[in-house]
């Protein structure tokens, strides 16, 4: 009897010591990360701007983490973008202005405003560009394509009268030129889409697809029940500094635990929504030959599933050729804009076209292509990167696929590198006032 009062006695103590330790530990944990960390979780207040689609509360503090690289705060412009204010064209007039349209590489929503590619073209102008003055504006949003873009410049960009317009182009574009595909990726309906896109009329050609203010009403419902282990999850990383640098840190080591704990999977709401769309009349065709399967794992980019993953292989489902199409639809319009408004239209490739496809380059190759025939130039900040002796990998942070300070430099470096060896850009007359759409380019 009083060898088994003893072996309890010691597991009642071992019990309160390593709670009592464990309470210490995230306690003392709790107390540190508070003190370091300025901030615990992204808020990033949106607003719909009709037309347009969602851009970020003019005026309003955006926070930006990922926990383990970055922790950014920055006050988002009177027109809703994450840049400096924009120059008005009356300040401008005397200087070369350029107009950086993009998404979020260009939101660059994970360095502060003083280290993005829009301010450190302006400070470095004068020595690599003697002569010219430059003024820079920045329009962007996470997610948005070219298509998308089209009414950054119509609303935004336009007044500026740019000299030059540069459409900084990443890996993600061609799906985020089509409705169907982005359906799949964001969970809306492509029949109510949060913003301008294109569609095929029932003669074969492309037309614009306007955004529907109401798309709320229509998205796809792929939430499942949760559960205690998720909702004390959600409360947990609202709460708790110390849990959530535990969680980061598990969901690298065990994602698809992780995505159980939180209560979401992208990949699995990706074929579900997939498999929905399937459905409806005229998709299936469209999406023949695709299985939402083609990820890889080494591949950062492949976080949102495999959507974006078959612009590199050699045969492309249907749908992901008529994005191709809805690209070259788009390069159209703006060229149209361009050319009525006195402008020179330049596509900045990103460096991550090409960093993780195959030998082939078959997507920066289908970029290219796109562009040849319009006779727009391309920037390939691979090739600039490489000739710089540097390798691809050192322009993003070590856990997200976005530009640090550093890939925010050499896209500024190439730009003005480009404008250098062109000095007719700055040269010309600029654009003329007009905020309203460019007459519709070809699309076939």
């Amino acid at each position: 009897m009083e060898r088994g009062k003893g072996i309890l006695r010691d597991v009642v103590l071992c019990v309160i010591i390593t709670v009592c330790t464990v309470v210490f530990v995230a306690g003392a944990g709790e107390i540190y990360l508070r003190l370091a960390r300025p901030f615990l979780f992204d808020d990033q207040p949106q607003v719909t701007v009709p037309g347009v689609g969602l851009q970020y509360q003019p005026g309003a503090m955006v926070h930006r983490t990922n926990q383990l690289d970055f922790w950014v705060s920055e006050r988002a412009n009177a027109d809703g973008f994450l840049a400096a204010p924009p120059t008005p064209y009356a300040r401008a007039r005397d200087a070369c202005r350029v107009a950086l349209i993009g998404d979020s590489m260009v939101d660059g929503r994970e360095v502060p405003i003083s280290e993005k590619m829009q301010t450190r073209m302006e400070e470095l102008a004068p020595g690599l560009v003697p002569g010219a003055r430059l003024m820079v504006n920045a329009y962007s949003y996470t997610g948005a394509g070219q298509l998308n873009q089209l009414a950054f410049y119509d609303r935004y960009a336009a007044k500026f009268r740019p000299n030059v317009i540069v459409l900084v182009f990443v890996r993600n574009d061609f799906a985020n030129n089509s409705v169907l595909l982005e359906a799949i990726r964001y969970g809306f309906s492509p029949d109510h889409p949060p913003r301008a896109y294109a569609q095929r009329t029932a003669g074969g050609s492309i037309q614009m697809l306007s955004m529907d203010d109401g798309w709320r009403d229509h998205v796809m419902n792929t939430a499942r029940a949760q559960g205690f282990a998720q909702r004390a999850h959600l409360w947990l990383t609202l709460h708790s500094y110390f849990y959530n640098w535990i969680y980061v840190r598990l969901a690298m080591v065990t994602p698809h635990f992780a995505a159980w704990l939180y209560g979401y999977d992208q990949g699995q709401a990706n074929l579900a929504r997939l498999e929905a769309l399937r459905q409806r009349p005229g998709n299936a065709a469209l999406l023949e030959g695709y299985d939402g399967h083609s990820a890889s794992n080494d591949n950062p980019f492949t976080a949102f599933g495999s959507i974006d993953e078959p612009f590199a292989s050699e045969k492309m489902p249907p749908a992901f050729e008529e994005a191709i199409a809805f690209t070259g639809f788009a390069l159209d319009q703006f060229l149209a804009r361009a050319q009525r408004d006195g402008a020179s239209l330049v596509i900045l490739s990103t460096e991550n076209m090409r960093q993780f496809d195959p030998p082939g380059d078959r997507r920066f190759k289908r970029l290219e292509a796109l562009a040849q025939a319009r006779d727009i130039p391309v920037i390939d900040l691979y090739d600039f990167i490489r000739s710089q002796g540097r390798d691809a990998k050192d322009a993003s942070f070590v856990h997200e696929p976005h530009w640090n300070a550093q890939g925010h430099l050499w896209a500024a470096q190439a730009l003005l590198d480009y404008i250098k060896a062109h000095p007719a850009l700055c040269t010309q007359a600029g654009g003329r006032a007009s905020t309203g759409p460019a007459s519709p380019g070809g699309g076939r």
